[in-house]
């Protein structure tokens, strides 16, 4: 899951500041015009997602200012193969970047407050990064909702940070025309590669426990599967497993070890198409070749009517046995946190498998009484959910599991 905000911040790094400054002493346009056209590339979409992201007016101010002297210096400049510090135009926009109170150095401080807070910004305020976080956790722990994963969560994350660092990277270019030597220019590098850093450092403290097994850190591209063993909740020897119940078939149940099977119930959740997206769930007792875990819905017909039973197997078949009716469709799991390093797997059919006797919606009794979303963005929410088919989902284990060992 590749991160434009770490390409960013390589640039940064990598930027060897003390020739952009003798390139500005000595009036050379050249190297100044090419890096302003560099970061001037991709504004005005990054200016589009910013309004998006709902920022207090201050801090978009900020944002709006930074985009427009970065346009101001490129008009200025223009396609000169000199810069002519007696221009009253440049000289008046070096004026403007100086200010201590409404120049650049000032205006990236505030976004950088804005992003991670501070209780000595009375200007910004609040806490942006946090206030992202809650509301895609909530989407992305949100059981019934099988369009929003963990991958969407890393995502709508990463977007939001990569835009406040195209800016202040924007805001550093623009700070280098006031710096008074190399020495300067070199502490406002390093001061914003650090704060862009601290964003991505506070974004991954923020991630669950549960998102951290696969993902370690926020560079971290989380595509290797998990391996673990699952441990009923509150017990000391139950334990899912494979179990033969005759023949081919094979299903998971739960309980201590058998004493006739020495396997060690290993399981692995494997990305299907997307790291973090939806998973497969595989075991290590491969039945005929598959051991992916589907789904089986058994039917049987008795005088009190039709019991339904729903189990899940490695067996991909489907058949009538006397009067029990049996099928196996292929399932999904998304993984979301419970408490602590806990694991919920919540299986579902994938989109647009439409099986009687799937249940959809919310198990009720498994919510965890969150209060709904009061963002503003939660109408935007259901615009985004307009048109895409539902996916319908089985029933959660009936038990809680926990990832046992790694």
């Amino acid at each position: 899951m590749a991160s434009i905000v770490l390409d960013i911040l390589n640039d940064i790094v990598s930027q060897v500041v003390g020739g952009f400054i003798q390139s500005i002493k000595d009036g050379m346009a050249g190297p100044v015009v090419d890096r302003i056209s560099q970061v001037i590339a991709n504004q005005e979409k990054i200016l589009n997602e910013l309004e998006d992201f709902q920022f207090k007016v201050e801090t978009m101010d900020a944002f709006r200012l930074i985009t427009f002297w970065t346009e101001r210096m490129k008009y200025i400049i223009g396609d000169k193969k000199e810069i002519d510090v007696h221009d009253q135009n440049y000289q008046d926009l070096i004026c403007a970047l100086r200010s201590q109170t409404t120049g650049v150095i000032f205006r990236t401080d505030n976004i950088y407050k804005a992003i991670l807070g501070s209780e000595s910004s009375d200007i910004t305020g609040g806490n942006a990064l946090r206030t992202w976080h809650n509301r895609f956790y909530k989407k992305a722990v949100d059981r019934s909702n099988f369009r929003y994963f963990f991958s969407n969560y890393v995502e709508d994350i990463d977007s939001r940070i990569t835009a406040a660092a195209f800016v202040l990277r924007q805001g550093l270019v623009l700070s280098l025309f006031t710096a008074a030597n190399v020495q300067e220019a070199e502490y406002l590098r390093d001061r914003c590669r650090d704060r862009i850093q601290n964003m991505l450092n506070t974004a991954s403290n923020y991630f669950p426990p549960a998102l951290r097994f696969f993902k370690k850190s926020y560079e971290d591209s989380a595509e290797r599967p998990l391996s673990f063993q699952l441990k009923k909740k509150g017990t000391d020897g139950d334990y899912l497993y494979m179990q033969d119940i005759g023949g081919t078939e094979r299903m998971l149940s739960v309980g201590s070890r058998h004493q006739n099977d020495p396997s060690p119930h290993r399981f692995s959740l494997e990305h299907r198409a997307q790291a973090l997206a939806p998973m497969q769930l595989l075991c290590d007792w491969v039945d005929n070749g598959n051991h992916r875990v589907h789904a089986r819905l058994t039917k049987a017909v008795s005088q009190w009517g039709v019991d339904e039973d729903l189990s899940f197997t490695t067996n991909t078949g489907s058949g009538v046995v006397g009067t029990i009716r049996f099928s196996t469709h292929p399932i999904l799991f998304k993984v979301i946190p419970a408490e602590g390093k806990d694991l919920y797997l919540v299986p579902f059919y994938e989109k647009g498998s439409k099986e009687q006797g799937k249940e959809k919606g919310k198990d009720q009794g498994e919510e965890q009484g969150e209060e709904q979303d009061e963002d503003k963005d939660k109408d935007k929410d259901k615009d985004e959910d307009k048109g895409k088919e539902a996916v319908d989902t089985y029933k959660i284990f009936r038990s809680t599991f926990v990832i046992n060992e790694l």
